[in-house]
């Protein structure tokens, strides 16, 4: 926490004691102590809201993997989408007073700029903890006006902002995540399960069986999928709002797993894997994501998440694979966003 609270002196100078056990006390429980019901706290965010003149929000981090999302003067749906993910932020975030001591005694050893830091940190210990507010001084001179949320819902909050105004006029939406591998597809995935509750179908339960692995098919640019079983089994039921039955392919013994999976109907449904924006599949999509990383670091992250060994047969033949596919089928281009992940943790 040295770092972060050095970068928030940086940022605000005067800063007291008070607003440092703030800050941690924000990073442990994130807003869940202000949160009684989610209409209250929308409520309270347009009314915040409607005083502001900036017409963007800023991102800050205040560790333990939460930001500080500074507000604008939004629109509803934006004041909408803001509510949604600081609750479910809170909702998601476990933290506990122990933890919370135990951080305020370990900054009580670091030399840091502010007059008073452990006196004010012991009288805070000996108050039980409470739930603590800015300093008039910091109010006075800064006028935060931020809700606390989980960093990766924040970064995504375009997307998700897309997602909720798509809602608005379709009750049910399908949405491709396609892009270059360890890029952080199920990652994103499972962030919008987290606040949707949603299906999420992978591409990768679609390779070819054997029987189709013929020199022409595979010699064709993004065939190396079986397009026509996800489409017959997956989004045409979709797309009559039926449930899903399929068998996904296992990769270890090169055919279809035995266990046939059943998906009840949801008003969303995600299909994330590379390939899931071949030309076959594309309309059938509400919203389509490509995400990107530089080289380098996708290779850190298939190392880390495969093995070395692995890593050669993701040089070598899958990362060439869908480098084509991409290039051929113009899959950046038709993606309604793009996002570059090389600088965000997956």
């Amino acid at each position: 926490m040295k770092e972060i609270i050095l970068a928030h002196l940086s940022s605000y100078p005067l800063m007291t004691g008070k607003d440092i056990i703030k800050l941690l006390f924000q990073s442990e429980f994130a807003g869940e102590h202000i949160i009684k019901n989610s209409s209250q706290t929308y409520n309270h965010l347009k009314q915040e809201c409607q005083n502001l003149n900036n017409k963007t929000y800023q991102i800050e981090p205040i560790g333990n993997n939460l930001v500080r999302f500074h507000l604008f003067n939004a629109d509803e749906i934006e004041l909408y989408t803001i509510n949604q993910l600081f609750v479910c932020s809170a909702y998601h975030h476990n933290g506990s007073k122990e933890e919370l001591i135990r951080t305020l005694k370990q900054i009580r050893q670091i030399d840091l700029p502010i007059i008073d830091l452990n006196n004010e940190i012991d009288n805070y210990l000996q108050q039980n903890c409470p739930i603590i507010s800015h300093s008039n001084i910091y109010r006075e001179t800064y006028k935060p006006h931020y809700r606390v949320m989980k960093v990766e819902f924040a970064y995504y909050y375009p997307i998700l902002l897309e997602i909720n105004k798509l809602l608005l006029v379709k009750s049910e939406i399908k949405i491709a995540i396609d892009g270059m591998s360890a890029s952080g597809k199920s990652t994103l995935a499972n962030i919008l399960d987290m606040i949707y509750d949603c299906n999420i179908f992978h591409m990768d339960d679609f390779f070819l069986q054997l029987f189709q692995r013929n020199e022409k098919r595979l010699n064709s640019i993004g065939e190396n999928i079986d397009h026509e079983r996800f489409k017959n089994e997956v989004l045409m039921p979709l797309t009559k709002q039926q449930e899903v039955w399929y068998r996904r392919f296992d990769c270890t013994r090169m055919r279809l797993e035995n266990n046939v999976v059943k998906m009840n109907y949801k008003n969303i449904n995600i299909i994330e894997g590379s390939y899931s924006m071949h030309h076959d599949l594309i309309g059938y999509y509400d919203y389509k994501i490509a995400l990107k990383i530089s080289s380098d670091i996708q290779t850190k992250r298939i190392i880390k998440r495969n093995g070395i060994d692995m890593f050669e047969r993701f040089k070598d033949i899958w990362i060439p694979m869908e480098n084509d596919y991409f290039k051929f089928f113009k899959i950046y281009e038709q993606a309604d966003i793009v996002l570059d992940n090389t600088d965000i943790e997956i």
